[in-house]
């Protein structure tokens, strides 16, 4: 995902962005689990794609889960693991794989809606879900190509820890990155 400062928007665009709405996910059943491997398989490629068994095993992650819809359709997410889950737990830190640590597993939106404003409606949301249930930290590997690791880093505080150039085989560079709820930087 590449995201990019939109400008001149047209009247259809800013429109459907009234009709965006950023919701923790509550319950999971057929619907959702469909509407979110839709997003998926718009936005990454076939090697990067959980499919439906394993969206159904990450959503049952008592953790953070978020996804943007526009009027009933689901158009984005962010879904978090607890860091000392066994799927993630050897590709992380020691000192991440502890308790009360958040794993960004998946974020996805679909590219007609990704833009700046987007991804800081689904942050603020992640910060204040994560808080309420007493995370102090979250972790992520976030794709280097998508530039949203530099967004995250320069405009929301999070702390680059390394950069993996081919990071679970995927054939493009990750930058693992740290933020530490317990020191909240506001976006500029």
């Amino acid at each position: 995902m590449s995201f990019e400062k939109k400008s001149n928007k047209s009247n259809n665009e800013q429109e459907v962005e009234k009709h965006l709405d950023v919701e923790i996910i509550s319950k999971i059943n057929d619907q959702l689990v469909e509407q979110l491997v839709n997003v998926e398989d718009k936005v990454y490629p076939s090697a990067m794609r959980l499919g439906q068994e394993s969206m159904r095993d990450v959503l049952n992650y008592k953790a953070p889960k978020i996804i943007i819809k526009n009027k009933d359709l689901v158009i984005g997410y962010l879904l978090t693991i607890p860091a000392k889950a066994e799927e993630i737990s050897e590709a992380l830190k020691k000192e991440h794989r502890q308790d009360k640590i958040l794993y960004v597993w998946d974020i996805a939106i679909e590219k007609e809606y990704r833009n700046l404003k987007t991804i800081f409606k689904l942050y603020e949301k992640l910060l204040a879900e994560s808080k309420k249930q007493k995370y102090k930290k979250i972790v992520a590997h976030v794709r280097v190509s998508q530039r949203l690791s530099k967004i995250l880093q320069q405009r929301c505080g999070w702390h680059f820890i390394k950069r993996e150039e081919n990071w679970s085989g995927f054939g493009e560079p990750f930058d693992y990155l740290e933020f530490d709820l317990n020191k909240s930087k506001k976006q500029k």
